[in-house]
């Protein structure tokens, strides 16, 4: 399992079926600072979504995941699943925003 801020990644075995395509390399932007956990060549990687859920492919023998206030990620070929880390308050469960 890895941590870059708030996104959480964790190898799985395959992905689940009906997922859909994502067309970008940008994994998750950020909401205040405008910065994106993304992957430095967009051919290494291929993005799925379904309902909320995330995942990626990675492609190539690795793939790069950047930030400017991060460091890099290498990531083997495989498939991973992505989950955004949230923080509870008396008043609710917010998603935390990097």
């Amino acid at each position: 399992m890895w941590r870059h801020g708030d996104v959480i990644i964790e190898k799985i075995k395959k992905l689940p079926e009906g997922l859909s395509k994502k067309k970008t390399h940008i994994l998750v932007k950020g909401e205040i600072t405008g910065h994106a956990h993304r992957f430095q060549d967009p051919r290494s990687v291929q993005l799925w979504e379904d309902n909320g859920a995330l995942f990626f492919e990675v492609l190539e023998p690795s793939a790069s995941l950047i930030h400017e206030e991060h460091n890099t990620i290498e990531f083997k070929k495989g498939t991973y699943l992505v989950k955004i880390q949230r923080e509870y308050t008396p008043k609710e469960i917010v998603r935390i925003r990097d």
